[in-house]
């Protein structure tokens, strides 16, 4: 989908304290492999990161009171096209 709408060269950038869809990001970047602009386990290690990750969202200010991690991925997508594997069905192992 992000290649039918992102222009060429464009950016994907994911903010998050979910570190389950961080690692699958990730997964998925070397999968398809898309190239890694910026990579950060965790944004506020070193104190206050640079614009525009400086920029905290209600709920990143509520996780991060929380003490969560906050991580940071961003990407360019390949040119081939990204194919997306058909739905498991119930009890069907993955296909990637």
């Amino acid at each position: 989908m992000y290649q039918q709408i992102l222009k060429e060269k464009g950016i994907i950038h994911l903010k998050t304290d979910s570190k389950e869809l961080y690692d699958f990001t990730q997964e998925m970047v070397a999968h398809h492999q898309c190239t890694i602009v910026q990579n950060i386990q965790d944004v506020y290690k070193n104190g206050e990161p640079a614009f525009p990750l400086n920029i905290k969202t209600f709920y990143e200010t509520m996780h991060l009171a929380d003490n969560r991690t906050i991580q940071y991925i961003s990407f360019c997508l390949p040119n081939a096209p990204i194919k997306v594997p058909p739905k498991k069905q119930k009890n069907e192992e993955s296909l990637i």
